[in-house]
């Protein structure tokens, strides 16, 4: 993929630019809670032509970012919520993950050893933030070129 790109971390919840996803994830959520979604493409709140994407390709280890040329047709701009994992549509075997640990500044990756059990796998969806199950006080957030800032 081409185009702007922004590193995908985790940072401390408050208001701020964070990554949220379609209107129907917010309507699932509070109609019938987030079981299971398919296709879902996460993008920026701050600016929607922004999307996840598993640059360069879905693989153990790599890096997530925001790129500004994601479709719903490209596997790896699109995620499935599934017992609390976001698994690549590309290769469901591969789950997003708080790379080295759930902390301040976590870079995301997608790895292949994750299952529901794994805190640094699993993420919960909370007033419009995907935050870490393994510290909630952390949410999905990305900023600048590889830069970041609380979200």
């Amino acid at each position: 993929m081409t185009g702007n790109t922004k590193v995908v971390r985790v940072e401390p919840q408050t208001k701020g630019t964070i990554l949220a996803t379609a209107v129907f994830l917010t309507f699932l959520t509070s109609a019938v809670g987030l079981a299971s979604a398919t296709g879902v493409m996460l993008v920026s709140d701050t600016n929607p032509g922004l999307a996840v994407n598993a640059y360069g390709g879905a693989a153990n280890g790599t890096v997530l970012k925001l790129v500004n040329n994601c479709t719903a047709n490209i596997s790896d701009c699109t995620w499935t919520y599934r017992d609390g994992m976001l698994l690549s549509d590309t290769d469901p075997t591969l789950a997003i993950n708080a790379y080295g640990g759930a902390k301040n500044g976590t870079v995301l990756k997608l790895v292949n050893n994750c299952s529901p059990s794994i805190t640094d796998c699993t993420w919960s969806y909370h007033h419009g933030m995907w935050v870490s199950d393994s510290n909630p006080n952390l949410a999905v957030n990305a900023y600048g070129e590889q830069r970041t800032v609380q979200c």
